[in-house]
């Protein structure tokens, strides 16, 4: 029984072990792509104030 257990503990930490890292690529990306929104709205903004 001890040794399923274990079996069991370790599956648990390598399941949360996927979780944070996916939720580390999530965040990661959500930042790298509201960083790219903010640099396209600042080149827009740019370009407009140029045009003028």
């Amino acid at each position: 029984m001890a040794s399923a257990k274990l079996r069991e503990k370790q599956e648990d930490s390598v399941l949360a072990q996927r979780y944070r890292s996916w939720l580390l690529r999530k965040a990661l990306f959500m930042g790298v792509s509201g960083n790219l929104e903010d640099f396209g709205h600042l080149v827009f903004v740019e370009k407009m104030g140029r045009a003028q």
